[in-house]
């Protein structure tokens, strides 16, 4: 009798220290930034999370770009920014260098990330994207869990 209660306060604390909340929002109409070479935040794509000390946080990111080849390189990235501070190692990288005898192409995107060093307190996680080409994103998709 104590083993199985003993047992069920364990997996009991188990199961409330590892509550995770889960953030979710969404553009869906098409953007595209004002100019290229430069970093820009997705419109209506930010979450505000509440992180303590010690969580992590994970973050995904989907949409659909469109790139239409102006010169051999034809890239779009995008990255996460938490708070005012760009993440360089979650950069993703779409596109081609070179040239293709298609204009037009379209890439489903997708970008995950894990942060573990998150102070604790309130933080905005953004999406920003920059354009070495023509083109737009649509359909975008940001999912944040803290844990």
């Amino acid at each position: 009798m104590f083993l199985s209660i003993g047992g069920f306060g364990y997996w009991n604390y188990t199961l409330q220290k590892s509550v995770v909340k889960s953030y979710y929002t969404n553009h869906a109409s098409s953007f595209t930034s004002t100019s290229e070479d430069a970093y820009y935040d997705i419109p209506d794509l930010s979450i505000s999370i509440n992180v303590k000390a010690g969580e992590k946080v994970y973050v995904m990111f989907t949409c659909t770009a469109s790139l239409t080849a102006v010169s051999a390189v034809t890239l779009m990235r995008f990255l996460v920014k938490i708070d005012t501070t760009q993440i360089t190692d979650s950069i993703v990288v779409i596109g081609y260098s070179g040239t293709l005898a298609i204009l037009y192409i379209e890439y489903l995107v997708s970008l995950q990330y894990l942060a573990t060093s998150v102070t604790a307190g309130s933080h905005t996680v953004t999406i920003m994207t920059m354009r070495e080409c023509n083109g737009f994103i649509e359909n975008s998709n940001l999912l944040v869990q803290v844990y």
